[in-house]
C-alpha cells in the first residue's frame, strides 16, 4: 500500500482550483477559530494559528479524506486544559512545554495505532456514549468562557462587555437559524463569526472609546518561533500519558465521525488506518511547531465539502495560507475583542448539545440511555478522561449482558414452505417428538450455560426424542461454548434424547469437527432438511 501521499493516484485533472478555493475560504474561517481555542486551552493566542499550519499540510502527507480540515477543535482544546490544570498554571511557560508534549505523545498513539491498523478501535465509542461526551463538554466549554463573554470578574459585570456578548450569542446564534434554509446558508452561517468579527474589530480600532475596558487579544507575535524542548520528568509523562491516550481516542472518533458523515454525500468510505496516521503526523506537527493537540473539526471541514474541495490538498493550501497571516497580517488582530472570540465558542459549543438522543435512546434502549447518563454525568463530576473511560466500560458491559442473555427460541415449519418461524409468533407446524430451537446468538463463555438451561427447559416443557439446533445466527464458537455443547449433547443422550444441530456455518463446522464429544452429532444442511428426516424416522418400523 501506498502511504505516502495516498489520494494523488485518485486526483482528477485541474482539480487543483477547486482545492484552492477550498484552502482560501477555510483559512478565512479559521483565524478567529485558532485564535478562540488556543484561549480554551489556556494557551496564548499565536499557537491557535500556528496549530493550523503545519498540521493542515502534515495531514495532507499521509491522509485521504477529501473534506477532513485538522487543526484545533473545541473538545480536544477543552481536554488539553483540563488535562494541563492539575500540572501548571495556564498561559505559562511550563504549561505551553506540557501542551507540546501532550501533542507529541497523541501523535505517538494515533500514528502508532494507524501503522498498526487499529482503526477498528473508533467504533469503541457508541453513539450514546459520543453524544453524552459532547453535550457534557459542551456545557464544560460553555461554563468555561461565558465570563469572559459577558465581562464578569470579581462579582461584578463590566457593561460594555456584557452587551457585546449578548450581542455576538444573539447574532451568531439568530444568523445560524435564518440562514441555514438557504442554498449557501451552511457556508454563510461559517462565515458569520468572521464577518461579524471583522466588524466589531474595526469599530474598536476607529472608535477608542468604545472600546475602553473590553478586552482584545493584543499583540500577537509576526514570526514562527522555533520551539524549545524540555524534559518535563517521568513523573510529569506518567501524568500526560492517559490524557494523551483519551485525547488520541476523541480525535480518532470524532475525525472519523466527520470524515463519514461529510464523504458520504460524494460517495467517499474514509480509511479509518490512514485517517489515523494522518492525524497522527498532524499532531507531531502540532507539537514540532510549539502547538497543542489537533483534530478533524466538522465546522471547516463543511467548508471543505461545501466548496468542493477534492483532496487534502485543500488543507495543505489552507496551512500555507495561515502561514501568510502569520507572517504580514498578524498586526492587523490586534483589536480583537475577546468577549467574541468567547462567544463565537459558546455558540458553537451550544451545537454540540443534543438532548434529542437522550430522548430516543430513553424510548428505544434503556442501556444506551443509562450509558448516555452515565458517560456525560462522569464528565460534569469527574472529567473529560474519567467520562469517556466509564463510557466505553458501561457500553462494553452493557454489550457483555445482552451478549450473555441470548434469545433461543422455539420454532415450527410455516405451511406449504420451506421457512421457519418462532411457535409464539407465527401459526406454524410441529412434529411430534421433534423439538427445533433457533439460537439467535454466537456462542462463547459467557452465555453457553444460559443456552444449556434454556435448551433443558424447554425439553421438560416439550416431550421430545430429538432436540435440533438451528445454527444459522451462530457466526462465532470459542472454547468454552465447543465444551458447554459437547455436555448438553451427553446430558440429553442420558435421557434418550438427540442432539443435531442444522445451517451450521463453515467455521463453527470446522471447530465442531475437532471436539470428540461432538463427533456423533448428525448436522443437517438445511432446517428443512432436519424437519423432514424426523419424518423418515418416525416412519421408519
Amino acid at each position: 500500500m501506498n502511504w505516502w501521499l495516498p489520494w494523488r493516484a485518485e486526483y482528477p485533472p485541474g482539480a487543483w482550483r477547486d482545492d484552492l478555493l477550498a484552502g482560501l475560504m477555510v483559512t478565512v474561517l479559521i483565524v478567529p477559530q485558532s485564535l478562540a481555542y488556543a484561549l480554551l486551552a489556556g494557551l496564548p493566542p499565536y499557537t491557535g494559528l500556528i496549530a493550523s499550519v503545519l498540521p493542515a499540510v502534515c495531514y495532507g502527507f499521509l491522509g485521504r479524506s477529501s473534506v477532513l480540515a485538522v487543526g484545533p477543535v473545541a473538545v480536544t482544546s477543552l481536554m488539553t486544559f483540563s488535562a494541563l490544570s492539575p500540572l501548571a498554571a495556564p498561559a505559562t511557560a511550563a504549561w505551553a512545554q506540557y501542551a507540546m508534549w501532550l501533542a507529541l505523545l497523541s501523535g505517538v498513539l494515533l500514528l502508532l495505532l494507524g501503522l498498526l491498523r487499529f482503526g477498528f478501535l473508533s467504533r469503541l465509542l457508541s453513539f450514546p456514549v459520543l453524544s453524552g461526551f459532547s453535550t457534557a463538554a459542551a456545557l464544560l466549554i460553555v461554563n468555561s468562557q461565558w465570563r469572559s463573554a459577558f465581562g464578569f470578574s470579581d462579582a461584578a459585570w463590566h457593561v460594555p462587555t456584557a452587551i457585546l456578548g449578548l450581542m455576538t450569542v444573539l447574532i451568531l446564534w439568530g444568523g445560524k437559524q435564518l440562514l441555514s434554509p438557504w442554498h449557501w446558508g451552511k457556508v454563510t452561517v461559517l462565515l458569520l463569526p468572521v464577518a461579524w468579527l471583522g466588524v466589531v474589530t474595526l469599530a474598536l480600532w476607529l472608535w477608542a472609546p468604545i472600546a475602553s475596558g473590553i478586552a482584545t487579544v493584543g499583540v500577537i507575535e509576526q514570526h514562527i518561533a522555533y520551539p524549545t524542548w524540555v524534559w518535563p520528568g517521568w513523573t510529569v509523562l506518567q501524568s500526560l500519558l492517559p490524557s494523551a491516550a483519551m485525547i488520541a481516542l476523541m480525535s480518532m472518533v470524532a475525525s472519523l465521525a466527520v470524515a463519514k458523515s461529510l464523504g458520504r454525500t460524494r460517495g467517499e468510505t474514509p480509511d479509518a488506518n490512514a485517517e489515523l496516521r494522518g492525524l497522527g503526523m498532524a499532531n507531531l506537527a502540532s507539537a514540532a511547531s510549539g502547538s497543542f493537540p489537533v483534530a478533524g473539526g466538522f465546522s471547516r471541514s463543511a467548508v471543505y465539502a461545501q466548496t468542493g474541495a477534492r483532496s487534502p490538498l485543500a488543507g495543505m493550501v489552507s496551512g500555507l495560507c495561515m502561514l501568510l497571516v502569520i507572517l504580514f497580517f498578524t498586526p492587523a488582530l490586534k483589536y480583537l475583542p475577546v468577549a467574541v472570540l468567547s462567544a463565537a465558542v459558546m455558540v458553537a459549543a451550544l451545537s454540540l448539545l443534543d438532548w434529542r438522543t437522550l430522548l430516543h435512546s430513553w424510548r428505544y434502549d434503556r442501556a444506551d440511555a443509562s450509558a448516555w447518563l452515565m458517560t456525560a454525568g462522569t464528565v460534569l463530576v469527574l472529567g473529560l478522561e474519567a467520562g469517556i473511560v466509564v463510557g466505553i466500560v458501561f457500553s462494553l458491559g452493557a454489550f457483555l449482558w445482552r451478549a450473555s442473555q441470548p434469545h433461543v427460541a422455539v420454532v415450527g415449519r410455516v405451511p406449504h414452505s420451506t421457512g421457519f418461524r418462532n411457535i409464539k409468533r407465527h401459526a406454524v407446524e410441529t412434529r411430534p417428538g421433534l423439538l427445533m430451537l433457533r439460537i439467535d446468538e454466537s456462542l462463547f463463555f459467557g452465555n453457553i450455560e444460559q443456552v444449556r438451561e434454556l435448551v433443558h427447559e424447554a425439553v421438560r416443557q416439550h416431550a421430545a426424542q430429538r432436540v435440533v439446533l438451528w445454527m444459522t445466527a451462530v457466526n462465532a464458537i470459542d472454547e468454552t461454548a465447543l465444551e458447554g455443547l459437547s455436555d448438553l449433547a451427553q446430558e440429553l443422550q442420558q435421557q434418550h434424547i438427540r442432539l443435531e444441530l442444522a445451517e451450521v456455518k463453515g467455521p463453527v463446522q470446522d471447530r465442531l469437527s475437532r471436539v470428540q464429544g461432538l463427533s456423533a452429532v448428525k448436522i443437517w444442511f438445511t432446517a428443512h432438511e432436519a424437519y423432514e428426516g424426523a419424518a423418515i424416522d418416525a416412519a421408519r418400523p
